[in-house]
This record gives structure tokens, C-alpha cells and sequence, in this order.
């Protein structure tokens, strides 16, 4: 369940490399900090900068991680091997709804908020999506690897997605008031909790039927290339 690594590198590495991985995107998403830097860049530079940042903080985990020694904290229980099995057709399922529906909540998007259409599809069972795609992958691999390695590089992730839809929850409240109030109100950040307490409710036409053919096609993908690509089988 985990990249093929050489064992050059040292555990030191992949620790730092998670720690800047974390911090660059918890520091440049704060709010006092991103406007001085956005009124000394403009927005666009902003966001080029940043991301030129992520993309060499997320290149130096992913080398680190390769490169780490396997040093084991725990030893997983076999039973373990199963979850990303179950998890990751759930976690794929929610990244391809994710990104392919608009989403007052995501990046760029706040011009949505207070249309007919803010709230459809896979919206009515979570806000966040996309982040619970990466919370589901990043979890279901820790569970079944126990190294350092892993536990840093999953562990990172698992965390920059559980607090990511906490921030831009906070954030947003802040900046935009009633009218996320109100996107709230009919949403949730766990996922089927406003359907389940009566806010919204489940309409499975909205999500379609290609979503979770291209769901099946993306899992059937992965099992089958996940040795040749990743280096290790993901079957128990």
C-alpha cells in the first residue's frame, strides 16, 4: 500500500518535508497574512506564488518519502490491508463529484453563493468534497502503514484536509456573513448530517449516472496499476 522507496534518504527529511508541506498552507490561507501579501502582489501573484510553493513543498515529500528508510513505529494488524479497499471507491467517488461540481466553497467560486444552484448534487450531502476524497485516501493508507515515512506524508495530508474544511469554514464565515450563513444552513461538513437532521435532502438525479461509472472506471484502473505504478500490490 505504499511507494516504492529507495533508502538513501533519511527520516529527518521526510519529517521537515511535512512540517513545510503543513505550514506553507497554513500560513499563506491565514487571513491578516494573505491580504498583506495579496495587496503586495495582487491576487494573481498571490496565487502563482503559492502555488509554486505547494508544488515544491508537495516535490520535496514525495522525494523525501521515496527516499526515507523504513523505519516501522507500529505494525498494522493484517486486517488493516482491507481498508483502503473499502475506503477508496468512496474516496474516489467523492473527488470526481467534487471537482466536477461547481462549489461556493472551493477556490474561486464564491460568486455562487445565494444562486438557485449553490446547493445540488453531491453538495447536499457534504460542502466538501473534495477534501473528504483526500481525508478518506490519506486515512485509509495510514491505517494500513505504519512507518514513518508514511505516517508523515499521509499523516500531513490527513491533517491539511480535516483542518482545511474547518479554516474555510472560519474564513468564509468572516469574510462573507449572511449569505454563507445561509449556504451552511443547508449543508454540512459531515457528510449526509443536514439530510440526516432534515436541512437538505438525498436527490441522486442530480449526481447522475456518470459520476459513479467514472468512479468504477477510475478504482478498476488503480487495482490494476496500482503494482506497476506504485511498486506494491493493494490486495490484502
Amino acid at each position: 500500500m505504499s511507494l516504492p522507496r529507495k533508502r538513501e534518504g533519511s527520516t529527518e527529511s521526510v519529517i521537515w518535508a511535512a512540517i513545510t508541506f503543513c505550514g506553507l498552507h497554513l500560513l499563506l490561507s491565514a487571513t491578516p497574512l494573505r491580504r498583506r501579501l495579496v495587496a503586495l502582489l495582487s491576487e494573481s501573484g498571490f496565487q502563482g506564488g503559492y502555488s509554486l510553493l505547494i508544488l515544491f513543498a508537495m516535490g520535496w515529500l514525495t522525494w523525501a518519502y521515496r527516499t526515507t528508510p523504513f523505519v516501522a513505529v507500529w505494525t498494522p494488524p493484517h486486517w488493516t490491508r482491507y481498508v483502503p479497499l473499502l475506503l477508496m471507491p468512496i474516496s474516489l467517488f467523492f473527488f470526481v463529484c467534487g471537482f466536477s461540481t461547481k462549489n461556493p466553497a472551493a477556490a474561486g467560486q464564491l460568486q455562487l453563493l445565494g444562486t438557485p444552484d449553490s446547493v445540488r448534487g453531491i453538495l447536499r450531502v457534504t460542502r466538501h468534497p473534495g477534501l473528504w476524497g483526500f481525508l478518506l485516501w490519506s486515512g485509509a493508507h495510514l491505517t494500513a502503514n505504519g512507518d514513518v515515512a508514511s505516517i508523515a506524508l499521509f499523516g500531513s495530508i490527513f491533517s491539511l484536509a480535516l483542518l482545511g474544511m474547518l479554516h474555510i469554514d472560519h474564513r468564509r464565515a468572516q469574510l462573507l456573513g449572511e449569505p454563507w450563513q445561509q449556504f451552511c444552513a443547508q449543508t454540512s461538513r459531515v457528510p449526509f448530517a443536514a439530510i440526516l437532521l432534515g436541512r437538505n435532502e438525498l436527490r441522486l438525479s442530480e449526481v447522475g449516472l456518470w459520476r459513479p461509472l467514472l468512479t468504477i472506471i477510475l478504482y478498476v484502473g488503480i487495482l490494476h496499476s496500482h503494482i506497476w505504478l506504485i511498486g506494491v500490490s493493494p490486495y490484502p
